[in-house]
């Protein structure tokens, strides 16, 4: 089956690169962590320790799409690495990389817990969450790692697709207006922030998912 792709980005039609390449550079930036480091907060409402364990999550989501895993046995919030979130961060990495081996995988149609999107775009949107987190991560810690100009490039197709302008007020309304009485809705992200001409490509990344770069 050929791969369904949703934007005129060609790094869009097989992520895969990308998300090796960004997955790497965060389980890289993971291992630069201190122990001592772990309570510092991050441009999230998290602490660091907190968003190591979201990130944890979120690729072992990018495991449970590539297998096509049933949605209710994905991982969830209050997942946890453990004390060695290292060791736990890499395997993860590692089987998220190796559960998209199936060319088949990218043009499927894959249940996530918001919406239904063809495999590709999926794997773009968990590049953009890897991403995003690492540079969480990384300005919490004080890391100035080298981010993938090719992974930035697809997660800027994918969100760029997803979030088409930068003012989202209105287009977050009409979601929660589409909600089901009584199910919370909060705003997964901020307006775009503006950034300089000389901006680097993951600054604009990030400011284009509503962080002050």
């Amino acid at each position: 089956m050929e791969p369904t792709d949703t934007t005129t980005h060609p790094a869009l039609v097989d992520p895969r690169p990308a998300f090796a390449t960004a997955s790497a550079t965060l389980v890289e930036i993971a291992d630069a962590v201190e122990p001592s480091q772990l309570d510092l907060s991050t441009p999230t409402d998290m602490t660091v320790r907190e968003l190591l364990d979201h990130v944890g999550m979120a690729v072992g989501r990018v495991t449970a799409a590539g297998r096509a895993a049933p949605l209710e046995t994905w991982p969830t919030e209050g997942f946890s690495l453990g004390d060695d979130w290292r060791a736990a961060l890499r395997t993860h990495r590692d089987e998220a990389v190796e559960a998209w081996s199936d060319d088949r995988r990218l043009g499927e149609q894959i249940q996530l817990p918001w919406a239904v999107l063809p495999g590709n775009e999926t794997l773009a949107t968990y590049v953009n969450e890897v991403l995003i987190h690492g540079w969480d991560l990384a300005q919490a810690t004080g890391q100035a790692p080298t981010f993938d100009d090719e992974a930035v490039a697809c997660a800027e197709a994918v969100m760029h697709d997803q979030l088409p302008t930068a003012e989202r007020g209105p287009m977050w309304e009409a979601f929660a207006a589409q909600m089901p009485p009584g199910v919370p809705f909060s705003v997964p992200f901020a307006d775009a922030v503006p950034v300089a001409d000389d901006a680097s490509p993951i600054e604009r990344l990030v400011a284009w998912n509503g962080r002050q770069p």
